[in-house]
């Protein structure tokens, strides 16, 4: 028999691995047959997206102020519309300076737009200057969009309230 008690044999050693790997594939068993797995409404599944409102109170109010006068004029009134979808970059730049270009319209888009209902080319746009306009980055973004339409030639409409609208819409429209 071995005198020295700290020394163990190696049966006694390979057992005890033994035991130590069936433990653990007994946990990991365990943990993954019951842990808890979040349900697709706790986590927001696969799909994380719920519906809302395409347009806020006063742009709704805007857009039932705008049906019957685009209506009368003989126009399409069109809701939301991304600026990249009427508005496109030059051809014959580098790639590098029409991806530049293309990042300053793609993700932004305008109120409304009074368009050609055989063509749905843009005749007038209509943007909704609330509160959130107030503020000089969003000035900024206005006055670069108004510089886009401008060249593009396409009349834009910044307004606050429905009062004037129809004025407005048929002053642009004459010019």
């Amino acid at each position: 028999m071995n005198a020295n008690p700290a020394a163990i044999s190696a049966p006694t050693l390979t057992a005890a691995l033994i035991i130590a790997v069936f433990l653990l594939a007994l946990f990991l068993f365990w943990f993954i047959r019951y842990r808890h797995v979040p349900s697709d409404q706790e986590n927001g599944g696969e799909f994380p997206y719920e519906p809302r409102p395409l347009l806020t109170d006063n742009e709704d109010r805007f857009y039932q102020a705008l049906r019957p006068i685009a209506d009368r004029c003989g126009l399409h009134l069109l809701a939301k519309v991304r600026v990249a979808d009427f508005i496109g970059v030059c051809s014959g730049l580098e790639k590098t300076e029409y991806g530049r270009f293309f990042s300053k319209i793609q993700a932004k888009h305008v109120d409304f737009m009074l368009s050609d209902p055989d063509t749905l080319e843009p005749v007038l746009l209509v943007e909704v200057d609330d509160s959130t306009h107030d503020t000089a980055s969003r000035q900024e973004r206005d006055d670069f969009l108004d510089g886009v339409y401008r060249q593009a030639g396409i009349p834009i409409l910044h307004i606050r309230e429905t009062e004037q609208l129809e004025e407005a819409i048929l002053q642009l429209l004459d010019e």
